[in-house]
């Protein structure tokens, strides 16, 4: 790969991803403190679904259905261990930092971008009782980057209103045009 080529944008990409990468290393292998409550349902509901079991059908389940299996692929991958779990949330942490990156870039330089992200990555407040929230995180980072690319590009927000004034009126059984 020749990195003479890279844009900036790229460069400072793959430094995210190196830096979200390495404040996450310490915690791969560590989990402070266990809930019995929260944690014991959120890794009993990532074993269930590796033995076929659904969720909110088998066993009880109060988030959506995604994560269940997605901490159960890295029970199935890596095994039933807690650093299984801890594999897949740094995954995932190390994907919000690149939709955070992805989206401040969108706003602003890709070094004050980068800068951006190392704050959010290395201050990160995640709830602490269940492994659950930091999927929500990613997934309303990636949201958050499809707005603002889409914005970026040149679309007007006046595209925006339309299709929401679309969305009501169809909702209220009016005509849309």
């Amino acid at each position: 790969m020749n990195f003479t080529k890279l844009n900036p944008k790229t460069i400072f990409l793959l430094l995210t991803i190196l830096m979200s990468a390495l404040y996450i290393w310490p915690e791969l292998n560590y989990q402070d403190l266990l809930s019995q409550g929260d944690h014991g349902r959120d890794l009993y509901a990532f074993d269930a679904v590796t033995h076929g079991k659904l969720p909110y059908k088998d066993f009880w389940w109060v988030y959506g259905p995604i994560m269940p299996y997605y901490y159960g692929l890295f029970f199935k991958v890596f095994g039933v261990h807690i650093t299984s779990v801890l594999l897949g949330r740094a995954l995932i942490v190390v994907t919000c930092s690149a939709f955070f990156y992805l989206s401040a870039a969108c706003l602003m330089s890709p070094l004050l971008a980068f800068i951006a992200s190392a704050w959010f990555t290395q201050g990160r407040q995640e709830f602490f009782f269940t492994y659950n929230h930091v999927g929500g995180i990613a997934a309303e980072l990636i949201i958050c980057w499809c707005l603002l690319s889409y914005l970026r590009i040149g679309a007007s927000m006046r595209y925006l209103w339309i299709g929401q004034d679309q969305f009501w009126i169809s909702r209220i059984g009016g005509y849309s045009f």
